[in-house]
Parts: C-alpha cells; sequence; structure tokens
C-alpha cells in the first residue's frame, strides 16, 4: 500500500535529519576554529554534507530493509529513488537546525515537530488537496514516491521533488556556510 511504502521514506528522513543535526551541532565551535585556521568553508561544509550523505544512504537502506522485509516493495526503483529523496531533503532539515538552533533538546524536537507536521498533514496521510500542504518538505516526494492518483506520481511531481531535494541542499549549505 501506499502508506506502507512510504514509511521507509519517513524512518530515513528522520534518522537523517537527527544525525545530520548532531553532526552540524556538536562541531560547531570545531569548524569555526578549522576556518579560522585556513579550511576553506565551501570545502568544510561540503565535507559534512557528504558526511551527512553517507548516513541518509545507510539509513535509507536500513528503511528499505526493513520494508522489503515487512511488506515487499512493488516498484523497488521508484522507492529507493524516493526513500533518498527524503533522507536528503531531511539531510538538508537536520543541518539548518543544526546549524541554527545550539541546544539539543530543542533542536531534536524542532526536528520532530517539523517531522510530525510533515508526515501528519503530508500527501499520504491526509490526503488533503489544500495548497499549503506543497510547502511541507516531502510533499511532493511522498506523492511521487506512492504515485497517489489522479495525475499525481507522473514526471511533474518527479520534477518537483527533484527542485525540493536540490534547493533544501543549497539552503543547508548556505546556512551551516555562514555560521561556520
Amino acid at each position: 500500500s501506499g502508506i506502507a511504502t512510504v514509511t521507509a521514506g519517513w524512518a530515513a528522513g528522520f534518522l537523517a535529519a537527527v544525525a545530520m543535526y548532531f553532526q552540524v551541532s556538536s562541531a560547531r565551535d570545531t569548524d569555526r576554529r578549522l576556518v579560522l585556521a585556513g579550511l576553506p568553508r565551501s570545502q568544510l561544509v561540503a565535507a559534512r554534507l557528504v558526511t551527512g550523505a553517507s548516513l541518509a544512504v545507510l539509513g535509507s537502506a536500513a528503511a528499505l530493509t526493513a520494508l522489503l522485509l515487512r511488506t515487499g516493495i512493488d516498484q523497488p526503483a521508484r522507492v529507493a529513488t524516493g526513500t533518498l529523496m527524503f533522507a536528503a531533503i531531511y539531510l538538508a532539515v537536520g543541518a539548518i537546525v543544526g546549524a541554527t538552533v545550539p541546544d539539543p533538546v530543542n533542536g531534536t524536537l524542532v526536528l520532530l515537530f517539523i517531522w510530525i507536521i510533515d508526515v501528519f498533514f503530508g500527501p499520504a496521510l491526509s490526503a488533503s488537496q489544500s495548497v499549503l500542504t506543497r510547502v511541507l518538505p516531502t510533499h511532493y516526494v511522498s506523492l511521487w514516491t506512492v504515485a497517489l492518483p489522479p495525475g499525481h506520481g507522473g514526471p511533474r511531481e518527479l520534477a518537483l521533488s527533484l527542485l525540493w531535494t536540490v534547493f533544501a541542499l543549497l539552503i543547508a549549505f548556505a546556512v551551516v556556510s555562514s555560521t561556520s
């Protein structure tokens, strides 16, 4: 079913967000010292994002394995791609929150709040056609991953999903750069 399929994305996204949050927030002071010592800021931020991407891939693999063992996967390429986009978007969310919310309890709560709003008001659970839900981080990724009818899950949703993913990562790069 669509909801079972999208759970892999939700799990991978949350794991990526929390991992990236703690990576960015715990290394903030060290990163600033590295930049002051001469390490190019862009190189440092790229290294953080690549490390986070490795964790996102690992979380996605775990989520997809759990989905495969639990219910099976009808369209493996679509579901794997969607799950990776969920993880990348939430990797960016975790980086942004990690760069701006220093307290670990508050940062984790902010991530949890964003994730809960996205999951419960997103198209997979709410089936809402509201224009407001389109600003949720994984709205289009959810639509594309589960191929919700009518007219959803096609090339338009894939293009918008990829756009969201790239835009989220660019914003994360900019925010982490500005706080390093």
